[in-house]
């Protein structure tokens, strides 16, 4: 009885909400469309309108393909730049790539030392005599021993500078 009685009751208020119905055409029986005249072109009336006019429909694909090569470039402009956020608060953009880089970065180191590439025969392949003239010269040298002073400075700073010197 309640649920019957509640029935009725959301049944009466929508009803009471319901738009009012629109106006009709001036033939009940027609929808707005088809009061609408009829134009019957036939395909010769239509080439010659083609040929009238064929420099308005040649641009229609090349303002098409302009259009959709600066939504391209806007596209990956957007998803690379800017490196560093720009903007204030939540206003402000950063380039999809840039913010999840580290990330992608461990994804896809992850995905070449598991899947597709064997860390010890790729190491096996390489010939070390090569790759310590082409690795040990005086500029990389003196970078790996600044980035070791570096992080040994930042784990801990109760390393002595003598204990690094060496």
């Amino acid at each position: 009885m309640r649920a019957a009685l509640a029935c009725t009751l959301l049944l009466s208020i929508a009803s009471a909400l319901r738009p009012p119905p629109r106006k009709r055409c001036i033939n009940p029986s027609q929808t707005a469309l088809q009061a609408l005249p009829v134009q019957r072109v036939g395909l010769a009336a239509a080439r010659a309108r083609f040929a009238a006019q064929w420099p308005l429909y040649a641009t229609i694909p090349m303002c098409a393909g302009l259009f959709n090569a600066l939504t391209n470039k806007l596209a990956v402009t957007m998803m690379f730049f800017p490196i560093r956020r720009r903007g204030f608060g939540l206003l402000g953009w950063q380039g999809v790539v840039p913010k999840a880089a580290r990330r992608m970065g461990g994804d896809v180191s992850d995905l070449l030392t598991k899947d597709l590439l064997n860390v010890t025969e790729v190491l096996r392949r390489v010939d070390p005599e090569t790759l310590s003239q082409r690795l040990c010269t005086p500029a990389l040298v003196e970078l790996g021993k600044r980035l070791v002073k570096d992080e040994v400075e930042l784990a801990s700073p109760l390393v002595t500078p003598a204990l690094v010197r060496r």
